[in-house]
């Protein structure tokens, strides 16, 4: 259990890490960004709740928003795509053929 939440933490700090220090300078002629944050917000389990999925989303969003110096819109985004994020992965993913997110006794 506790490999599955440090899992997290690592897949978090990665990526947005990443984001802030690799993907900020990344632009194509001046137009097009690269957000891979949005990746950690996508992968997050099933089983997590709505409201502690918007509230990760706007905490991630604060925290990219703090070194983009942008006041909140990269928050407001976050915040956004985490309440789309159910009906968006229930199209793609049939919710009942994935495997559980807590590990069972014994496995």
């Amino acid at each position: 259990m506790i490999r599955v939440y440090t899992n997290q933490i690592l897949n978090f700090l990665g990526t947005v890490l990443a984001q802030v220090f690799i993907f900020k300078e990344m632009v194509l002629f001046g137009k097009a960004f690269c957000f891979i944050y949005l990746l950690f917000l996508l992968l997050l389990p099933f089983e997590v709740g709505p409201v502690l999925l918007m509230l990760i989303g706007l905490g991630t969003g604060l925290l990219v928003d703090l070194f983009y110096d942008s006041w909140g819109i990269h928050a407001a985004a976050s915040v956004f795509v985490m309440f789309l994020r159910w009906q968006w992965l229930r199209l793609l993913v049939n919710p009942t053929e994935l495997a559980p997110w807590k590990p069972q006794c014994g496995q």
